[in-house]
């Protein structure tokens, strides 16, 4: 029984990832649920016995990520969905992979900003010059990242190791 919980836990803090990705890309919002069901199948996991007992350094990851993010959603930074995605992923990532985490969102997050500045040229060079000035003020010029997809495609990463896919 313990091995179909830790692959039920690993899948469905998949699909929580994934949700909160499309989510992110289509409303810019992160549903609250996502966060609450990768913690709720972390627990799953670790009650099985698949974190070794090590469950209270994830835990305590968990608590160091938050309350950074919590700062930086205080300052006006990071979102507040994104915050606790993140938070609810590093659990998931613990001490070990948590440099694995934040690598792999970052280059995801880079990649999702270079895309979002070459829509913007693109739209810049769509528009006559004699408009070029206005499109700083455009909502596309203006609209955000849905970095969710990078901390997914982290998240997914760090899954993925724990699946036995890295090794």
């Amino acid at each position: 029984m313990t091995p179909y919980v830790i692959q039920l836990s690993l899948l469905a803090a998949a699909l929580a990832l994934l949700v909160a990705a499309g989510s992110d890309l289509r409303r810019f919002l992160i549903p609250d649920s996502c966060s609450l069901a990768l913690i709720v199948s972390f627990s799953l996991y670790a009650l099985a016995g698949a974190t070794q007992g090590a469950w209270p350094l994830h835990l305590a990851v968990f608590v160091l990520v938050f309350l950074v993010g919590l700062g930086l959603f205080a300052a006006g930074l990071a979102g507040g969905g994104d915050v606790k995605l993140f938070a609810a992923t590093a659990l998931w990532a613990g001490p070990t992979l948590l440099v694995d985490l934040v690598v792999v969102m970052s280059l995801a997050g880079g990649l999702l900003a270079g895309i979002a500045l070459a829509r913007l040229w693109l739209f810049r060079r769509a528009v006559p010059s004699n408009l070029r000035s206005h499109v700083g003020t455009s909502p596309m010029a203006q609209q955000p990242i849905p970095y969710g997809i990078a901390i997914a495609v982290g998240g997914l990463f760090v899954l993925a190791h724990h699946a036995g896919l890295f090794g």
